[in-house]
């Protein structure tokens, strides 16, 4: 479900915030599907888990790609010690950070950031 400004001043929604009234929100779509169910969504989509009102634990897998211009969760740039990326082939680089979004999204001191791997 998309919840435009659920996440303000960089504070976390809780429970409290999820609602099943879409009503505010009239663009929103609401997925639900039964367990073991797989959902694919472009990484510039926004969005929130509703709350899990089960007895049960919830399991979310999350391989996380973003656009060179976005954001991402996690840096992968810096999870894979630069002597491991400059081994590994140009489009993995880039897809670890190791590349820019024109016009000036991904340099490295003004550089491309490849520059920097030894």
């Amino acid at each position: 479900t998309e919840f435009p400004g659920v996440l303000k001043d960089q504070d976390f929604a809780t429970d409290a915030d999820v609602t099943d009234d879409l009503g505010a929100h009239p663009d929103a779509v609401k997925v639900t599907m039964p367990a073991g169910s797989l959902m694919i969504a472009r990484g510039d989509l926004w969005h929130r888990g509703g709350a899990n009102r089960s007895d049960t634990a919830r399991c979310l897998v999350t391989p996380q790609y973003c656009a060179g211009w976005l954001r991402p969760l996690e840096s992968m740039l810096l999870s894979v010690p630069p002597e491991r990326a400059a081994a590994l082939p140009e489009r993995v680089r880039e897809l670890l950070g190791y590349s820019i979004h024109p016009p000036f999204m991904g340099y490295s001191d003004g550089m491309h950031p490849q520059r920097v791997l030894p």
